[in-house]
């Protein structure tokens, strides 16, 4: 599913976890992409454009995870890290051993 906007788009998509303790799969929301076109960028696009979409996803009562992981180079990843939390996601865990940081509301 995607939601765009002038300044740029969200791209998520349901995925499934396995889980071996349960013995069950687990269905989550994964916000596949966060792009704001270059020229809008640092000025609160990005972050009205996420506000706009996280209340229709929270409320379908999944989860709703990211992987925070820099698509060019451009893009400092820690200041990506920071964004996400700003907004109310947190990592699953602090050293998650790979370039990505997976982060859940």
């Amino acid at each position: 599913m995607e939601k765009k906007s002038r300044y740029g788009k969200i791209i998520w998509s349901i995925g499934e976890d396995f889980d071996a303790e349960e013995e069950s799969l687990g269905k989550y929301i994964l916000i596949d992409l966060v792009y704001t076109k270059p020229r809008y960028r640092g000025k609160g696009y990005a972050r009205k454009l996420l506000l706009s979409i996280l209340p229709k996803l929270r409320a379908t009562g999944l989860p709703v995870k990211l992987a925070a992981y820099p698509k060019e180079a451009s893009v400092d990843w820690e200041r990506l890290v920071s964004f996400y939390e700003s907004v109310g996601f947190e990592a699953l865990e602090e050293d998650q051993g790979g370039p990505a940081v997976i982060m859940t509301l």
